[in-house]
């Protein structure tokens, strides 16, 4: 990129730092992003001027990034940030035409999410390995607002700044251990089995929605699928001709 265009990217970071508001580390992620793509385009092709980067060049460089192994999840975040930032070069008249016109994200597959059965929950709740000691009934809360509520880990975190993020990881996974051989055992499993569950007895996605605090309902749905699971294993249990 010619030294007069050089300044653009630090431009495009401030714009989303003062006018965005994104947060540290996403302005970090973005500008990773960029250098990265500079430094192929300038290897490459040598000094080119922004409005000289075709979407051929584009192409090239996403292959170069799934040649090195890069998952669809990470290509996908570069284009993301490719877009934006081309974006911002057609509103600030730096460029006539953003060369990410045609290039679209990859598809990522959706896994279902993993969840422990209810007997498994029932039977970690009523274990009596939960010493009556302070650290034995914080563990035993802990856990109990994770499936209570669905809250994420850093939502609970939050609750008290002082708690260490692994301590709350590590206790979670050595008392699933106990009742469950899922192989998720993480504080977000017991996220998943608290709307894994309401939605197998019968709770509107909706409301389950609400409880997620999901901004899209199409996030919700994928319980759904987990629900479905259920009634096929059920009816195989029980049909005469399974």
């Amino acid at each position: 990129m010619p030294e007069t265009e050089s300044y653009l990217p630090d431009e495009f970071l401030n714009y989303l730092t003062f006018q965005k508001r994104y947060s540290k580390h996403t302005i970090i992620a973005y500008k990773n992003d960029l250098n990265n793509f500079f430094d192929f385009i300038s290897k490459e092709y040598g000094p080119v001027g922004l409005k000289e980067i075709s979407s051929p060049m584009i192409r090239t460089w996403l292959a170069s990034l799934k040649e090195n192994k890069a998952v669809a999840k990470t290509i996908n975040r570069k284009i993301s940030t490719l877009k934006s930032f081309f974006k911002y070069g057609l509103k600030m008249n730096h460029i006539d035409l953003s060369p990410m016109a045609t290039t679209s994200a990859l598809k990522v597959s959706r896994r279902l999410p993993s969840f422990i059965n209810e007997k498994d929950i029932n039977r970690l709740f009523a274990e009596k390995d939960f010493p009556s000691t302070f650290e034995g009934k914080m563990n035993f809360l802990i856990l109990e607002i994770f499936y209570q509520t669905g809250m994420r880990r850093s939502e609970l975190i939050n609750l008290k700044e002082q708690h260490n993020p692994k301590y709350v990881y590590n206790m979670v996974k050595r008392n699933l251990a106990k009742v469950s051989t899922n192989e998720g055992k993480s504080p977000h499993v017991l996220r998943h089995s608290f709307a894994t569950h309401l939605t197998n007895n019968g709770a509107p996605l909706n409301d389950v929605k609400e409880l997620l605090g999901h901004s899209s309902l199409a996030s919700t749905q994928i319980y759904t699928h987990n629900s479905i699971e259920k009634l096929k294993e059920i009816y195989k249990q029980a049909h005469p001709k399974s």
